[in-house]
């Protein structure tokens, strides 16, 4: 199991007795992070990495 597979945020819920309804997820890239929080119903925000140089 790997993201975005929502069981793998399910599973971290479970373990922190938290809820999808209850929680946000943050992360970069859309795919592999926000996707998988989203289908399981966590509200979700993306970031944009800005890389120097």
């Amino acid at each position: 199991m790997k993201k975005p597979d929502p069981q793998l945020f399910g599973r971290v819920l479970e373990r922190h007795d938290g809820s999808a309804a209850e929680s946000i997820y943050v992360g970069d890239p859309p795919h592999d992070d926000v996707d998988g929080a989203k289908r399981l119903g966590m509200k979700k925000e993306a970031t944009l990495e800005r890389r120097r140089g």
